[in-house]
């Protein structure tokens, strides 16, 4: 059931969200208790990202 949920959800917003993202957004809609869990996730992502970018390499 998760499967089908992420998939309507990235068909209504089209290219522009990520299966990662559908994935986690349909995840805590169903278990709202994850949101630390998931905030911290997007931190470090964020993080990493940041310091692989050329400005972030100064």
């Amino acid at each position: 059931m998760t499967q089908w949920r992420v998939h309507r959800l990235m068909a209504a917003q089209g290219p522009s969200i990520s299966y990662e993202v559908a994935w986690t957004l349909v995840r805590l809609g169903q278990k709202p208790e994850e949101l630390p869990f998931a905030q911290a996730a997007w931190r470090q992502a964020a993080a990493q990202t940041v310091s692989r970018s050329p400005e972030g390499m100064q």
